[in-house]
Parts: C-alpha cells; structure tokens; sequence
C-alpha cells in the first residue's frame, strides 16, 4: 500500500482471500443447511406415522365397547365389530391383501334400550323400555332422529338403522327408523346407537394418497396425506367356537343357538344350529367352523377365507357376513408415508415408492413406515 491507496496487485490478493473465505463458508454452510432441512423432513415424517396411527389404534382397541344392555350379551359375539376390507372403493381391483379396516362401537353416554314389545313387521315402531331398563333418565332413553343405531339380540340377526322419529310415551318412548328392518325381534332385543367408521386410504387429487376416516354417513375426514401404503393384517382364533354344555349357556365365541330342538325361523339353519354351531345325526353339537391350528394359537386370516362362509346370520332377508370373522384377535397395521417434498426423493425404489425430483443423495429422506399390533380389549381371547 502507497500513499495513493492500494496497488492493483494488493486489490487482487485481497479479493481473492476474500471469495476463498466466502467459498469456504458456503461449502460449510450449504451441506450444513441441507442437513437441517433433511433431519427436519425424517422428523415430519416419523411424527406423521405416528399421528396416523394413534387415532386408529384407539378406535381399534375399543371396537365393540359400550353395550350395556347385559342381558344380551357382548355386541362382539353378535356381529363382526371389526371387519378388514380390501378397499374403501369397493369397486377397486383386489390385490390379495386387506387394506381398510371397518369398526363398529357405542360411544361413552349413548342411547341405549331393550323393546319392551316384540316386533314383528320391519315396518313397525321400536317401542322401548323406559328407566331402569335403559341407562339415564331421558326421553325416549336418549334417542334422536338421524341417530345411527343398531338393533341386535344374543344371535348374529342385527339391523344397523337411521333413527327417523322419536315419540315420547310413558312406556319409555318409540322410535322409527328410516328403512324397514330385515328381522324380527322379541322382546328384550337390545338397541343401542353406534358409531361406525371405515379407515383405508383414498386419492388426494395431486396423484397420491392420502389415510383418511369415513364415518357410516358417509362424511370424509383427511387424517394423513402422503401416503404410499397401508396393509391391514388380522389374526384369529385356531379354533371352532366350543359349544356349551349348558343348553341356554353361550359358546365360547360366537352367537348362541337355539337350545336343541328348536329352530330359529329367522335362519335357514337347522334347529339346535346357527352359523357357528353344527348339530350331528346324533344330537351332539360341535364348532361349524374348521380347525386352523392348536389350542390358543392364532392364524392369518386371509381375504379369500373371509369370503367362502358359512354364512352369519344365514337369512335371505338380513346382512350376511362370514363366520370367520368371530374368529378375529388381533389386527396388524403397516403405514409407509413419504416426504411431502418432491425435492427430497429420489427414484423410485426400496427407499421410495413414488419416485422424486432430487438428484444428490445426501438430501434424500426416505420413505418412513411403522407398525402398530392391536389386540381389541372386547373381543375374547383364546
């Protein structure tokens, strides 16, 4: 440096120093802000699996909760509170595997009654005992029109009906129903609003998917977007429901039968029999369902063995379902979600699904994926 400032030379060492410095800093900070941006991505996604999967696992853990009608029994040994699906678009191609789940309980403080009268027509009124033979004290034991409920005694014939009216009496109250009822019911028949809902994954309209929760409305709620895939795997019982060895006593799973000698007219099956419970030539009745395994083990259930019956509860008029579905324990659940940043995927792969638009690997997060085992706290165990 002269008296007249800096030379040329000095200029150019000086600004050399400086863009090396600067080159040195970008190189330090540039992968240290793609680490960040990459840690805060894995972290997204792991909270994400997480989230989704609570709310899930809840409502599994209590399918089948909070019939307090005693006398009729668990709601679980009557209907299939958990059922696996293959889609919720029951039009899309099955691929061997399940991949939704349908539940069904009665939620905490729900209306809940028996039929003080038999009912003999679909068409007519469900006339209702009032207190202390339903729960609380209010009108109609609680009911009110667009309820969901669900009408049921200790067999597998059940109707899942809309409340369409409710009329207050000093019985106890009347309901209507905005569909005409499949069965007849005696009195003492159990009816209890219900929460039904259906989890399985649905477009997100970008070109994924996303886990969403359907209620038996029909009404949409998105839980999770980004999904890539979700599995649901259910196990059940090795072995046939047991029959008891008291005539009015139930099996150790499953509907109870008619005492012997006597036939439900609501079934085709024969007297003594139901869709679980077979009676021999010689009187003695046995499991209708096939042995898979020992005593107190479980099995895979399959799609194909959840559609080859028998048949529950075996009535032309009422809702079908197979038999096997008693048998379920335990529920499997597998979800793989993805980045929401197409920038931070790579191709497509072991480590990604759906392929994405990054191009150094050390950016990359891939896909994350969690699984949940859930033993349903209503449903016997063998």
């Amino acid at each position: 440096m002269t008296d007249r400032g800096f030379t040329l030379v000095e200029l150019l060492v000086a600004t050399l120093l400086t863009l090396t410095i600067l080159a040195i800093a970008l190189a330090i900070v540039d992968p240290a802000r793609s680490s960040f941006e990459r840690d805060a991505a894995g972290a997204e996604v792991a909270q994400r699996l997480r989230t989704g999967l609570q709310a899930l696992g809840d409502d599994l853990r209590g399918a089948g909760a909070g019939a307090a009608i005693a006398e009729q029994g668990r709601l679980a040994d009557s209907l299939p509170v958990v059922e696996p699906m293959i889609h919720l678009d029951p039009t899309a191609p099955a691929d061997g595997r399940f991949g939704a789940v349908r539940i069904i309980t009665v939620p905490a403080e729900a209306a809940q009654a028996r039929l003080r009268e038999a009912l003999v027509s679909g068409n007519d009124p469900l006339r209702l005992k009032g207190p202390p033979a339903c729960p609380g004290s209010r009108p109609a034991c609680g009911f009110e029109v667009g309820h969901d409920a669900i009408l049921f005694d200790r067999t597998a014939i059940h109707d899942v009906v809309e409340v369409a009216t409710v009329i207050v009496d000093a019985g106890g109250g009347s309901i209507t129903t905005t569909s005409p009822l499949s069965g007849r019911y005696a009195v003492g028949a159990a009816i209890a609003q219900i929460e039904e809902t259906m989890y399985g994954l649905a477009p997100d309209g970008e070109g994924g998917q996303r886990l969403v929760k359907v209620s038996g409305a029909g009404a949409t709620m998105p839980l999770l977007d980004h999904v890539v895939d979700f599995t649901v795997d259910v196990y059940g019982d090795a072995r046939p429901p047991l029959p008891s060895v008291q005539p009015l006593a139930s099996p150790s799973y499953g509907p109870r039968p008619p005492v012997p000698g006597q036939d439900d007219e609501r079934d085709e099956w024969g007297a003594g029999e139901n869709c679980t419970i077979a009676v021999s030539e010689g009187g003695a009745r046995a499991g209708r369902l096939p042995t898979l395994g020992g005593v107190g083990t479980l099995v895979k259930l399959t799609p194909d063995m959840l559609v080859d019956g028998p048949w529950c509860p075996g009535s032309p008029a009422g809702p079908n379902f197979d038999a096997d579905l008693f048998r379920i324990r335990r529920v499997d659940l597998r979800l793989r979600v993805e980045v929401a940043s197409a920038a931070l995927r790579g191709p497509a792969g072991r480590l990604f699904r759906r392929p994405g638009a990054g191009s150094r690997s050390a950016s990359w997060v891939p896909d994350g994926e969690l699984r949940l085992t859930v033993v349903p706290r209503n449903l016997r165990q063998p």
